[in-house]
């Protein structure tokens, strides 16, 4: 499997050549930027996949939205069902999550528990949406979700989370490697800030956070305790950071069920997959996931499947994050 990634270093060359020439070109202001009137705050990483744009997207909506700050919310929407752009308000009732797609229907199930002065758009072209939602909503301020490869939208704070180096994969380009862009681009991020996620380390990094358990819970949104063995189910990039909390609160993992980055889940492949375990054990899956997990209504009267909350909390340079905000969006 390495060997054959690393056959591919010369489509690495050429993807260098595009983002490169992409990149400049936009330097140099031959592609256009659309600006808004509205503050841009933009979550992005240089790698695929797994840095946790998500969970920080999240908890910087409520931050604003603690402040009384109307807050849009702009996504991808990947798998989402059509081609449509999807826009919903905070105040109405849950969406459907084939309209909108598991991560921004998470973002919006989390942020609905905080305020309802929030806007959320789901579609391709982010500019585009970002565009709309400011002039038919009116917010005080835009998070574009996944947004730093997005140039075409001009951004008021360039925010990347990074990680550390986990393989020689995280030095190289796609598609021999794991970077979207080259380590170079990290020049253009108003604020990097290291994610250390469930580890427990120290860096010398100015700015870091790392993922804290924010409890287990049930399809009735009632906070649960386990005993100390479950299962674990999850489709997410780089699922160290679950098995790591779930460890850290005493508990053994009976076994592992894992499937690709956003997969979509069948009932009874699920059934087939879960013949042999423990109906008097407990499945803990991710709030991702859990979020398409309950459209099995079948499936939770035979088994427990609960999920794990993941809280952002800094580590180191919450001050500098905070005064970043203030002198740039005036806070």
């Amino acid at each position: 499997m390495k060997f054959l990634r690393l056959s591919l270093i010369p489509f690495s060359l050429l993807y260098w050549l595009v983002i490169t020439f992409r990149n400049k070109f936009f330097d140099w202001n031959i592609f256009k930027h659309v600006k808004l009137k509205t503050p841009v705050v933009s979550i992005g990483n240089i790698k695929a996949g797994g840095t946790g744009k998500t969970p920080f997207a999240i908890f910087l909506s409520e931050y604003f939205l603690k402040k009384n700050l109307k807050t849009a919310i702009i996504s991808r929407g990947y798998k989402k069902t059509g081609s449509e752009d999807y826009f919903i308000e905070g105040k109405e009732s849950y969406p459907s999550l084939k309209n909108l797609g598991d991560e921004p229907y998470l973002i919006f199930r989390r942020l609905k528990n905080i305020s309802d002065n929030f806007i959320l758009a789901s579609g391709k072209s982010k500019s585009a949406l970002a565009k709309i939602a400011e002039e038919k909503y009116k917010p005080d301020v835009i998070i574009i979700d996944d947004g730093f490869q997005h140039r075409k939208l001009f951004r008021n704070i360039d925010i990347v989370l990074t990680e550390h180096k986990k393989n020689l994969f995280d030095d190289l380009l796609l598609p021999a490697g794991n970077l979207r862009e080259t380590k170079s681009s990290l020049k253009r991020a108003s604020l990097e800030i290291r994610n250390n996620k469930a580890l427990l380390i120290e860096t010398n990094d100015n700015i870091s956070i790392r993922y804290k358990s924010g409890g287990y819970f049930d399809e009735n949104e009632n906070k649960v305790t386990l005993d100390n063995a479950v299962y674990t189910l999850c489709a997410i990039a780089n699922p160290d950071s679950f098995y790591s909390l779930i460890n850290r609160d005493k508990m053994n993992i009976l076994r592992k069920f894992e499937f690709t980055d956003h997969y979509s889940f069948n009932e009874e492949e699920l059934r087939k997959l879960f013949i042999g375990t423990d109906k008097e054990k407990v499945i803990v899956t991710t709030e991702k996931d859990f979020v398409k997990l309950k459209e099995f209504k079948n499936l939770f009267s035979d088994y427990k499947i609960v999920y794990l909350k993941i809280d952002v909390e800094f580590k180191k340079g919450r001050n500098i994050f905070e005064n970043k905000l203030k002198e740039v969006l005036k806070l």
